[in-house]
C-alpha cells in the first residue's frame, strides 16, 4: 500500500472520529438552587437530546409555581460574555426545539 493511500485512510478515520454531535441539551430545572441551569452535553439526534432532558427533569423538584424547562439547540456556539454564577453561557444556535 502506498503512502498516499495510507494518508487518505488516516485522514478519513480522523474526520469521522472528529465529527461533532449536532444537538446540545440544556435544562432549566427552576429549583432555586445553584446551578440554576444545566448543560447535558451533545447528542446525535434531537430525539436523544429530548429523552435526556426529560429524564433529568423527571428527577428534579421545581420551586412552587415554577415550570422546569429544557431546550435542544442545533449547531450552537457559545457567546463571548461570561455568564452570571450558576447560569450557563449564552448559546447561539441555528435552531432550537423542545
Amino acid at each position: 500500500m502506498s503512502f498516499g493511500n495510507l494518508l487518505a485512510i488516516a485522514l478519513c478515520i480522523f474526520l469521522v472520529g472528529c465529527e461533532k454531535h449536532s444537538w446540545e441539551g440544556l435544562v432549566y430545572p427552576k429549583t432555586g438552587k445553584v446551578p440554576y441551569d444545566l448543560a447535558l452535553g451533545h447528542f446525535s439526534t434531537l430525539e436523544e437530546c429530548r429523552a435526556a432532558a426529560k429524564a433529568v427533569l423527571s428527577k428534579t423538584h421545581a420551586e412552587e409555581g415554577a415550570t422546569p424547562e429544557y431546550e435542544c439547540g442545533y449547531k450552537c456556539t457559545i457567546g463571548a460574555s461570561p455568564p452570571p454564577p450558576g447560569m450557563l453561557a449564552t448559546r447561539i444556535c441555528e435552531e432550537t426545539a423542545k
